[in-house]
């Protein structure tokens, strides 16, 4: 897997939530501990100001080097993952709406003037 941004290699070691879809990083908050949700929350909160700043310097028409996509994939993981570590105290929120019955869509799932013959 390629890595991150120079200013930014400090925080390889939460490289595997760099995930592309809000699907796989809602799986991934689902299926980890809460121990390790706070360990990625921490790993990622004293630089997300800084991150946040260096994401902002790209128009989102831009095509991303992979490098900065990582980047841009473990802000958004972490703002996932900081729900569970700030408000559910849990992965999931329990005692609501099932998890098991949410449905992320996402471009995939749009159907937009195509249809397959």
């Amino acid at each position: 897997m390629d890595g991150l941004p120079e200013p930014f290699r400090d925080l390889s070691g939460g490289i595997e939530w760099a995930l592309p879809t809000e699907r796989q990083r809602f799986n991934k908050r689902l299926g980890n501990t809460q121990k390790a949700l706070q360990a990625y929350y921490d790993l990622l909160a004293p630089r997300m100001s800084a991150v946040m700043d260096y994401l902002g310097q790209f128009d989102s028409r831009d095509a991303l080097a992979v490098e900065t996509l990582n980047l841009y994939y473990m802000a958004l993981a972490w703002m996932e993952v900081s729900n569970s570590v700030e408000r559910f105290h849990e992965p999931d929120e329990s005692g609501v709406f099932a998890a098991e019955r949410y449905h992320v869509k996402g471009p995939e799932d749009l159907i937009v003037g195509y249809r397959s013959t």
